[in-house]
């Protein structure tokens, strides 16, 4: 079988810079993509899945090969970025004079007396300014009504006002670049009222005309597909999918690696743009995606002997190790990761009709001294599940965001990890 195209997108790509809609730390690579549909789908026309879409690379090629795709994520700022990257070129024309009414509006919106999320890193006549600017969006390209705090209500959103809040995402990280770290995936927090960003209310809305301008010239050097096939985008929980038992005819997916990253929190801001008109919440975002840095599981839980040798004497491992918190808070979060990770594989076979095929990227990585074969421990579970294993392809990196955290090098282990594409087939 011949190999994939790497899943690891160009270091340049990852960096924010003036080529994407919204350039993200995560994600395939689109020609990874490729290849894994043209396996997947052997050429036919069809379905493809992925039920932690992120960004939504999966969904993305799929509209540009003609297929259908579906994305689930358990984040909504990662929905809205997926959404607007099915953004036609046929609507930049649009994007210029919408954005002009848009600023014209949110000068004359009134955000006081709203609760503003925003205020956690600006001050109050900045956060009043991009909260109107999300309201404008709201009101005038989504619904008359103004959300009901259900984050649900992301689904209501098309491609186009999504790539106005996406524009808006941009806009307020641009401001507040000040409390960027060295992790792509951590973002400070001011501690003084005194360090948070003063900005006119002038100022903010030309930074976010000249992103609306920015995402215009993007989209409109995109090519036309003719298409049939749409691709759709919507908060959805893999452990949990809303879709009816064996219609989906490949399913291309990753995980959130067991990497212990805080992926609520790497989006904090957007989610803070969301949750300042009522389309979501930050805090019962981050208990809810898998991965969690917040797990409510005791830490007395008795594994699934389901879940496999590998993934058991790894739990096992964590448990008897020496270092703090290894009986407690690690292993909960191990436990929680693992247990999760089971029903969604579960559901994703459930949802593959007989004869789909499914690729799942995964990355080893370590815990302490120990290794986590992530790769292993999914496909004993899948074959648990009844998919039947037909191969791999692994990728070993050369960098890792782990490797920026110099303290984990203390235990003295090969810290590069290796990446694979696990390929099944539903039995």
């Amino acid at each position: 079988m011949k190999p994939f195209a790497n899943p690891a997108r160009p270091r340049k790509a990852k960096a924010r810079s003036q080529g994407e809609f919204y350039p993200y730390y995560a994600g395939f690579s689109s020609l990874f993509v490729a290849d894994a549909i043209a396996w997947a789908l052997q050429g036919c026309t069809g379905s493809v899945l992925d039920p932690w879409n992120g960004a939504g690379t999966t969904t993305t090629a799929a509209f540009r090969r003609d297929v259908v795709g579906i994305g689930f994520d358990l984040n909504p700022v990662m929905v809205v970025v997926a959404k607007a990257n099915l953004l036609s070129p046929l609507d930049a024309g649009v994007i210029s004079p919408l954005t002009d009414k848009l600023i014209e509006a949110a000068r004359v919106f009134d955000g006081s007396g709203r609760k503003n999320s925003l205020e956690l890193y600006f001050k109050p006549r900045a956060a009043n300014t991009l909260q109107c600017i999300a309201l404008a969006i709201w009101e005038y390209l989504v619904a008359e009504m103004r959300p009901i705090c259900k984050s649900d209500e992301v689904n209501k959103i098309s491609p186009l006002p999504a790539a106005f809040f996406v524009g808006l995402f941009n806009t307020v990280r641009s401001l507040i670049r000040q409390f960027n770290t060295s992790n792509p995936t951590w973002i400070k927090i001011p501690s003084t009222p005194q360090e948070k960003v003063s900005a006119r209310s002038c100022v903010v809305l030309e930074r976010f005309k000249q992103e609306m301008n920015r995402i215009g010239e993007l989209c409109s050097n995109r090519q036309v597909f003719a298409h049939t096939s749409q691709s759709i985008c919507m908060l959805g929980d893999a452990r949990a999918l809303s879709l009816a038992d064996s219609s989906i005819d490949a399913i291309i997916t990753s995980p959130p690696y067991c990497t212990r990253l805080d992926y609520a929190r790497a989006t904090l801001p957007e989610l803070l743009v969301l949750e300042t008109i009522g389309l979501a919440r930050y805090s019962e975002t981050r208990k809810l995606l898998m991965g969690s840095a917040i797990t409510n599981k005791p830490a007395t839980a008795v594994p699934n002997h389901r879940w496999g040798n590998a993934c058991l004497g790894l739990l096992e491992s964590v448990f008897n190790h020496p270092s703090k918190a290894s009986k407690t808070y690690y292993y909960n979060q191990h436990f929680s990761y693992f247990d999760d990770l089971f029903d969604s594989i579960g559901e994703i076979s459930r949802v593959t009709r007989p004869g789909g095929r499914v690729c799942i990227v995964a990355q080893d990585s370590y815990y302490k001294d120990v290794h986590n074969d992530l790769p292993a421990i999914i496909g004993e579970m899948a074959a648990d599940r009844g998919l039947t294993p037909m191969g791999s392809h692994a990728y070993k990196k050369s960098n890792s965001i782990k490797l920026i955290n110099t303290r984990s090098a203390g235990y003295g282990v090969q810290r590069f990890p290796v990446e694979t594409a696990i390929l099944f087939e539903k039995g």
